[in-house]
């Protein structure tokens, strides 16, 4: 009995907690225009595979900016320094004054099927 009891009173509670709140309160609104202004730095990342082989490059703009490095890919601790043989591919493959938004480069790898057939051949050897 005395369990009934306990679990009227939490069953009361439950429901008054469900009720909505409106009873006696005020509701108003608040409306305003916010300008939200924003640069996002003009940036080139280059992300090389183990040997050091660009595998992509790209750009979020069309201005020159110093590229970013990472190896396999965009993470803070796969971050390295722009060396002069990277910068070196990166100018081959990105020509300066070339630059624009998005992919500008992308290695794909593609495996190479080889079929061998076995073939046989008959010399003739003549001796006089």
């Amino acid at each position: 009995m005395k369990q009934m009891g306990i679990l009227g009173i939490v069953l009361v509670f439950a429901v008054v907690a469900l009720l909505p709140a409106t009873a006696g309160a005020e509701t108003f609104s608040i409306s305003q225009n916010i300008e939200v202004r924003a640069r996002v730095a003009a940036t080139h990342t280059i992300i090389l595979d183990d040997d050091d082989t660009i595998l992509e490059i790209s750009s979020n703009t069309t201005e020159e900016a110093v590229p970013r490095v990472f190896r396999n890919l965009i993470a803070k601790e796969s971050v390295l320094p722009l060396t002069d043989e990277i910068y070196a591919q990166y100018r081959k493959l990105v020509p300066e004054g070339t630059g624009r938004a998005g992919l500008l480069y992308k290695y794909y790898q593609f495996p190479i099927f080889s079929y061998q057939q076995k073939s046989h051949f008959t010399a003739l050897i003549s001796l006089h």
